[in-house]
């Protein structure tokens, strides 16, 4: 699996407004992080449906600073645009030999 894909993690935060307010707005936390972004198999879909979830994709990268608040903004491969994914599940990976963390599986889905 070749990490092709490319993200930047948007985190929420607080900004002045500059007359005593506050609005949330979203900053880059990281950018040009790489993965591998690919769409939930049917049978992945119909599991999620029966468990509440809303998921239809999966990202696969490397341990990364991510929460379940975040949310990804995507290019992918030789695209020139990048779309907005929230995000429902992280999932770390470990290696069953060694214990060794091996990196993160994402469970995301695109708001409406």
């Amino acid at each position: 699996m070749y990490l092709r894909d490319t993200f930047s993690v948007m985190r929420s935060s607080l900004v002045s407004d500059g007359m005593g307010g506050y609005s949330e707005t979203l900053t880059v936390a990281k950018s040009d992080a790489v993965g591998y972004l690919r769409q939930l198999s049917a049978a992945e879909l119909v599991i999620f449906a029966q468990k509440n979830r809303q998921s239809t994709f999966r990202l696969y990268c490397s341990d990364i600073d991510v929460t379940i608040s975040d949310v990804l903004s995507i290019r992918r491969y030789a695209g020139s645009y990048s779309q907005m994914y929230e995000i429902e599940n992280i999932d770390p990976r470990y290696d069953l030999s060694s214990g060794q963390l091996r990196g993160l599986q994402i469970d995301l889905y695109i708001e409406d």
